[in-house]
């Protein structure tokens, strides 16, 4: 409880309804819970799409981790479990993603590229013109 109010703060309000379902849901093991997306969106009324948005936004932001589950008996995928990060794997993963770097533009990177096209299609020009002198 104590770790989800702290996350109302960062996050929006429809995000956090999201984030206090999967609250309400973990109760065998504090912070884990165990529910179908089509549950989350029948519970909190909205489209299994946008659910799969806030699902993805909290993931991708340290707030959760998304644990794949299979069935044993019957084989497939079950349903995922989703465990609420305390808050200093929040801050941990909130700092590596801070220290990676982007991609930067590579005018040389840029320039080998599109000499590469074009002699990609020079070389494909020719096969085409020795096909047919061929024939």
């Amino acid at each position: 409880d104590n770790t989800v109010r702290q996350y109302n703060a960062k996050i929006s309000k429809t995000h956090f309804e999201t984030l206090n379902l999967l609250k309400q849901y973990s109760c065998k093991v504090i912070g884990v819970s165990h529910i179908k997306i089509k549950t989350m969106a029948n519970q909190l009324k909205k489209s299994v799409a946008t659910v799969k948005r806030h699902i993805k936004y909290l993931k991708d932001n340290g707030f959760i981790t998304v644990i794949n589950t299979f069935r044993m008996k019957q084989g497939g995928k079950g349903a995922n479990t989703y465990a609420i990060n305390p808050i200093d794997v929040y801050q941990k993963i909130q700092n590596e993603l801070s220290q990676m770097s982007h991609r930067k533009n590579d005018k040389k990177h840029n320039q080998r590229q599109s000499q590469q096209a074009m002699a990609f299609v020079k070389a494909k020009k020719e096969t085409i013109s020795f096909i047919k002198l061929l024939s």
